[in-house]
């Protein structure tokens, strides 16, 4: 009985060691995800002010 208990226990901790890293790689891959759209994000906002820029200043050769 108490080689099957420590078989259990060392199956468990593989098990745990096998899932943190896992988490680990799920959680890196989440991050960079992220990272990602915040850069995509920037780089449209970006071009939506220089949009805005341009538009403003064609107006303003329309009117005169």
């Amino acid at each position: 009985m108490i080689q099957w208990d420590l078989g259990l226990q060392q199956i468990g901790k593989h098990t745990s060691e096998l899932q943190s890293h896992s988490d680990l790689v799920c959680r890196l891959l989440l991050e960079k995800k992220k990272k990602k759209k915040q850069r995509t994000q920037k780089k449209n906002k970006k071009k939506q002010q220089k949009n805005k820029k341009k538009t403003k200043e064609k107006k303003k050769k329309k009117k005169e």
